[in-house]
């Protein structure tokens, strides 16, 4: 993780959520994009926490749930 290596020299921005009753941040600058128009493709047989896939700008993505994956949801 290239931001955990760096010493905090100021404040930071946070961008806060819940996953399940966890409250999670990340620092503003680590985020590309925020969609909530997402049109995906579920995947047969994909594990609990997978979603689906989506195309995004020409390139395959995989949407998981982040909750289920940690066993927080």
């Amino acid at each position: 993780m290239e931001h955990a290596s760096k010493a905090m020299t100021g404040p930071v921005q946070l961008a806060c959520f819940f996953i399940g009753s966890a409250l999670c941040g990340i620092d503003i600058n680590a985020i590309q994009e925020m969609n909530r128009q997402l049109e995906m493709t579920r995947v047969p047989q994909a594990p609990a926490y997978v979603l689906g896939i989506m195309n995004l700008r020409g390139r395959i993505v995989t949407i998981i749930d982040l909750g289920r994956k940690l066993g927080l949801a």
